[in-house]
């Protein structure tokens, strides 16, 4: 049986930004051990960057961190259904597949629905 694949969207820009970046990390040390976990972080200024190196909580306090994720975004479009990169450099664009997404942003942009009606438009579903 293969693992769901759970993308934890945390951060914002709201200002409980840092103790969603403690919850999300809580949170993703549990689902890792049963499921695919996709760290999606959104930075104060509205930025979304993934990567496996995010799961690491000290990379949140060195200069310079983005360069340890790849932009990335949730489009509406239901023809993507996931975590979109879109590459830069020599990185191709792809596209994660998310089989559920879990909203660990606290307060403005994460517990006001705006998160959930962009999950809702990309027809993936969350807790």
């Amino acid at each position: 049986m293969s693992r769901l694949s759970v993308g934890v969207i945390f951060g914002g820009r709201s200002v409980e930004h840092d103790v969603s970046i403690i919850s999300a990390h809580q949170l993703m040390a549990v689902l890792a051990a049963r499921h695919e976990v996709v760290p999606i972080y959104i930075t104060r200024e509205g930025r979304w960057f993934s990567s496996e190196a995010l799961n690491d909580l000290s990379v949140y306090r060195q200069r310079g961190w983005e360069k340890a994720g790849e932009e990335a975004f949730i489009s509406p479009s239901t023809r993507l259904r996931g975590l979109y990169l879109p590459g830069s450099g020599f990185r191709r664009s792809r596209t994660i597949p998310l089989d559920v997404a879990v909203p660990a942003v606290h307060g403005t942009y994460g517990e006001d629905g705006t998160l959930q009606g962009l999950l809702e438009l990309a027809d993936i579903p969350y807790t």
